[in-house]
């Protein structure tokens, strides 16, 4: 079987959609366990986990000296609470700021 240009053509621009398609869906499973994740995390600290506020980023927050929502103490000994971040930044359920925020903040230091 010959095929012409156009339907080379045909096929690769099928292929690049579906392959844009695959990212997309991808994409979207990630944020949406991400999103899950820290609601879990919120409802267990009984408020907002460390993160950027709506509107704003790190950098804002950074320049600001605002950090975030600091969560309530809990019970449980300082090592369970520094291995569950550890486990949530392992899970890619917080990024390295986050982390390393809600670490300093655990820690006493800012």
């Amino acid at each position: 079987m010959h095929l012409q240009g156009w339907h080379i053509a045909v096929i690769a621009i099928a292929v690049v959609m579906l392959v844009f398609a695959a990212a997309f869906v991808a994409l979207v499973i990630f944020l949406v366990q991400r999103g899950a994740a820290k609601r879990a995390l919120a409802e267990r600290y009984g408020g907002a986990f460390p993160g950027p506020g709506p509107g704003t980023t790190d950098g804002d927050q950074a320049a600001s000296g605002t950090g975030g929502s600091v969560p309530p103490a809990r019970p449980g000994t300082l090592a369970e609470r520094l291995r569950e971040l550890d486990e949530l930044h392992a899970a890619g359920a917080i990024t390295a700021k986050e982390h390393q925020r809600a670490r300093n903040k655990l820690l006493g230091g800012r």
